[in-house]
C-alpha cells in the first residue's frame, strides 16, 4: 500500500543515516533505499523520487567493494534506476550507466549467486529499452540472449521465473522476426504452470505472452494464456488496502481485457468473449455491488446468515478503518459466504454469472459490447433470445481509439477563440470516423422498426471515453436517429438495476453559480427543476448538506463544476462550496430510494484511459450509491446549453418519458438547434437500465 511504501522510504532513509561510511551494510541499505524510491516513482510518477533513486543508487555502487560477492545483489537496484530514468527522460547517459552498472554486477566473482538470474533479466531490460528507443539491433539480440539465460537458470519453483518468461515474450514482441508457434506454446505452458508467482506478476506475464501468440495467428494459445491473466485480476487487490492502491494495481493491467475479448472473437467464441469481459472489467465496481447486493431471499431462508453478512458489510463499508480491522472483516466475509454457498439453492451466491444467467438478465432491447484491440475490433450483439451476433470491426483498433480520444480532449479543453472555432470541426470528424469504423456496421444488425432501437452500449477499455451513441456524419442518418442509447459498465451492473416501487418522488436540487477558485456558472440556478423538495444553492451547497439530503430523495440534480483526477479516479468529484464531494465518498453511500441523478457538470461520465475498464467516474459512483439512472457528460458542458438541456429533459421526464428516452429527445432537440456543433450535444449520456 502507498502508506506502507512511504513509511518504508522513511525507515530506509533513517537506516542509511545511522550507518557508518565505510560499512558494507551501508551499501545494502543504500541499494534498498534506491529500490524503495524507484517503486515510489512507479506508483506516484514523482520525478524527485526517481532522481533520488539514481543518486542513492550511485552511492551504493561507489561504496560497494570491487569484486565483492554481494556486488551482484547490491548493484541491481541502481542499474534499474538508471533504466527507469532513461525510459522517462531518454538521457543517453542513463542508458550507458545502466548497462555498465548491471554488467559490473554480473562480473562479480559468483557465477552461481542466486541473485544472478534477476540481474541478467535487469540487464536484458536495459538493452531492450535501448533497442526500443534507438533501433540498435545488437541491443535486441543481447537482450534476448540475457533473457534466455535468466529463464534457463531460474529454478522452476522460483516466484521470479514469471518475470524472466515475461521478458522473453517482450523481447520477441519487440522485434520484427516472429517466434515460432512451438516457442510460444512452450512459453505459455511454463506460464500456466508458474502458480507460485505473485498474482500481479503472473497476470502481467500471461498478458505479455499472449501478445506474440496473437501476432503469429495462434489464437487458441492466445485465448488460453490471456484467460489465465484475466482470471487473476480479481485476486490482485489487497482488499484491506485503500482505493488508491487498488486502482493502481488494476491500472497496471490496462488493455488486458480488450486483448482477451479479441482473442475469443478470433476463434469464434462469442460467449467466451462475453464471459471474459464480465470477469475482468469492473472489478472494483463488482466488489462494491457485492457489498450492496439484495439480501431479501437470503434473510428469508437463513435469517442468521443474512444478519451476519449484513453486519460485516457495514464494517467493510468504512474504508477509513484500520487495516487490521478491515482484514478481519474480509476474513469474516469470506467465512460467511462459504457457509451461505453450502446451503441448497445458494450455491452460486455472489459468484460470477453463467452465460444462462447473463442472457436471462438482459433487458428488453439490444446490448452491444464493443471492443478495440491492437490488431482488430469487434462488437458482440446480445439479446434475450438467440445466440450472440458477431460484428467484425477491422479498423477499430486501439491505435484508432487512442488517436480519437486526444482529439476530443483537445476540442473540449481549448477555450481560446481559436479552440472554440476548431472544436466543432474536431468533434464532427471524430463522430464521422466512429461511424465509419464501428457505427455503420453495428447499425446493420439493430432491429428495424417504426422508431429507434433501444440500445445499451458496453464499451471496453478506452472506448468508454468516446461517444458511440452520437456516431454519424453531419446531415446524414446516424446513431442518434437509430438508437435510444444508454451505457452500462458491465452486464452485471445492468442486471442489478431492477425497477423499484416509487416512494413519493422527492427531489434534491443543487446549484453553484459561484464556486470559490473556479469560473462562474451563471446558468447553474436556472437549470434546476421547478419543483424541488430540498434546494441547496451557493453557500448552502456543502458536502455535508448534500450527503445529509441524498438518503431522503428519489431524484437529484447537480449544476456545478466537477474535477477529474487522472492518477487516482476516486479523488475525482463534484466541486461544492466547501470543497469536493469525491467519487470515493459517493460510492460509500447505500441509498435505498435513489432513482435518478442528473449531473450537469464537466466530464462526469468520463473515466481515465489507465482505469477505463473499471469505469471509475462520478456517474458510476452514483450508480454504486444506488441511483438506477444517471445523466452525465463525457466532456465539459457549455453553461448556456446545459440550461436548455436540463429544462428539456425534466419536461420530458415529467410528461412520462423514461430517463433514457427523455435524454434521447433532449439530445435530438439540441442537435436540431446546433447541427454543426456536436460538441454541444454529443457529451450527454444516460447510464442505467
Amino acid at each position: 500500500m502507498l502508506t506502507d511504501l512511504r513509511r518504508a522510504v522513511e525507515c530506509k532513509t533513517e537506516a542509511v543515516a545511522m550507518t557508518g561510511e565505510d560499512n558494507l551494510e551501508r551499501t545494502g541499505r543504500l541499494s534498498n533505499l534506491c529500490g524503495a524510491l524507484l517503486e515510489m516513482y512507479r506508483r506516484t510518477e514523482d520525478e524527485t523520487a526517481l532522481d533520488l533513486a539514481v543518486e542513492f543508487g550511485a552511492d551504493a555502487v561507489a561504496s560497494c567493494p570491487p569484486r565483492h560477492p554481494e556486488r551482484t545483489t547490491y548493484l541491481s537496484n541502481p542499474g534499474g534506476a538508471h533504466q527507469t530514468r532513461y525510459e522517462h527522460a531518454r538521457r543517453p547517459e542513463d542508458l550507458r550507466r545502466g548497462l555498465a552498472v548491471l554488467q559490473e554486477a554480473l562480473d562479480a566473482p559468483a557465477p552461481d549467486h542466486p541473485g544472478r538470474p534477476p540481474v541478467l533479466g535487469n540487464l536484458g531490460s536495459v538493452c531492450l529499452s535501448g533497442y526500443r528507443h534507438t533501433g540498435d539491433a545488437d541491443l535486441l539480440a543481447r537482450a534476448r540472449r540475457l533473457f534466455a539465460e535468466a529463464a534457463a537458470t531460474t529454478p522452476p519453483g522460483d516466484p521470479g521465473l514469471v518475470t524472466q518468461l515475461r521478458n522473453q515474450a517482450a523481447a520477441w514482441h519487440a522485434g520484427r522476426d516472429a517466434p515460432t508457434s512451438a516457442q510460444v506454446r512452450e512459453l505459455a505452458d511454463r506460464v500456466e504452470a508458474a502458480t507460485m508467482a505473485p498474482p500481479s506478476e503472473h497476470a502481467d506475464t500471461a498478458f505479455v505472452v499472449g501478445m506474440p501468440a496473437d501476432a503469429i495467428g495462434d489464437h487458441e494459445t492466445a485465448v488460453r494464456v490471456l484467460d489465465v491473466a484475466v482470471g487473476l485480476l480479481p485476486s490482485l487487490l489487497p482488499r484491506e488496502a485503500g482505493r488508491f492502491d487498488q486502482e493502481h494495481r488494476l491500472g497496471e493491467h490496462s488493455g488486458l481485457v480488450g486483448e482477451a475479448v479479441a482473442a475469443h472473437c478470433s476463434v469464434g467464441d462469442l460467449v467466451g468473449a462475453v464471459r471474459v469481459a464480465e470477469l475482468g472489467r469492473g472489478v472494483l465496481l463488482g466488489t462494491a455491488l457485492d457489498l450492496r447486493s439484495d439480501l431479501t431471499d437470503l434473510e428469508h431462508a437463513h435469517p442468521e446468515l443474512g444478519r451476519r453478512l449484513r453486519a460485516v458489510r457495514t464494517v467493510l463499508a468504512d474504508e477509513d478503518a484500520p487495516v487490521e480491522h478491515r482484514r478481519r472483516g474480509w476474513a469474516e466475509y469470506d467465512a460467511v459466504l462459504a457457509e451461505i454457498r453450502a446451503r441448497p439453492g445458494f450455491e452460486r451466491f455472489l459468484l460470477p454469472a453463467t452465460w444462462e444467467d447473463i442472457r436471462a438478465a438482459l433487458p428488453d432491447g439490444t446490448v452491444v459490447l464493443v471492443n478495440a484491440a491492437r490488431r482488430r475490433g469487434d462488437a458482440v450483439v446480445l439479446r434475450r433470445t438467440g445466440d450472440p451476433v458477431h460484428v467484425e470491426l477491422p479498423d477499430l483498433t486501439t491505435r484508432e481509439v487512442f488517436a480519437l480520444g486526444p482529439v476530443l480532449a483537445q476540442a473540449a479543453a481549448d477555450r481560446s477563440l481559436t479552440g472554440l472555432l476548431r472544436g466543432p470541426r474536431l468533434v464532427r470528424e471524430v463522430l464521422a470516423r466512429l461511424w465509419d469504423v464501428a457505427g455503420e456496421r453495428i447499425a446493420r444488425v439493430l432491429p428495424h422498426g417504426d422508431g429507434p432501437s433501444r440500445v445499451w452500449w458496453i464499451p471496453i477499455g478506452p472506448l468508454g471515453l468516446l461517444p458511440l451513441h452520437a456516431a454519424g456524419h453531419p446531415g446524414r442518418v446516424g446513431m442518434p436517429d437509430l438508437a435510444v442509447s444508454s451505457y452500462s459498465p458491465t452486464l452485471r451492473a445492468l442486471a442489478r438495476d431492477r425497477p423499484r416501487a416509487t416512494t413519493g418522488g422527492r427531489r434534491l436540487a443543487v446549484a453553484l453559480p459561484r464556486t470559490p477558485g473556479l469560473p462562474d456558472l451563471p446558468g447553474a440556478a436556472a437549470e434546476l427543476p421547478e419543483r424541488a423538495d430540498v434546494t441547496l444553492v451557493g453557500e448552502a451547497a456543502t458536502a455535508a448538506n448534500v450527503l445529509a439530503a441524498l438518503p431522503h430523495v428519489d431524484r437529484a440534480h447537480f449544476a456545478c463544476h466537477a474535477g477529474v483526477d487522472l492518477l487516482s479516479p476516486s479523488n475525482s468529484g463534484l466541486r461544492l462550496h466547501d470543497g469536493p464531494l469525491s467519487v470515493a465518498a459517493i460510492s460509500r453511500l447505500d441509498l435505498a430510494r435513489a432513482e435518478l441523478a442528473y449531473l450537469s457538470a464537466c466530464s462526469t461520465a468520463a473515466g481515465t484511459p489507465r482505469h477505463a475498464d473499471e469505469s471509475l467516474h462520478l456517474a458510476s459512483a452514483f450508480q454504486i450509491a444506488g441511483f438506477r439512472h444517471v445523466i452525465g457528460g463525457l466532456w465539459p458542458l457549455r453553461d448556456s446549453v446545459s440550461v436548455t438541456a436540463a429544462r428539456a429533459f425534466h419536461d420530458r421526464l415529467d410528461s412520462g418519458d423514461d430517463p433514457a428516452t427523455a435524454l434521447h429527445h433532449t439530445v435530438r432537440l439540441l442537435r436540431d438547434a446546433h447541427p454543426d456543433k456536436p460538441n454541444l450535444w454529443a457529451p450527454f449520456v444516460h447510464n442505467g437500465p
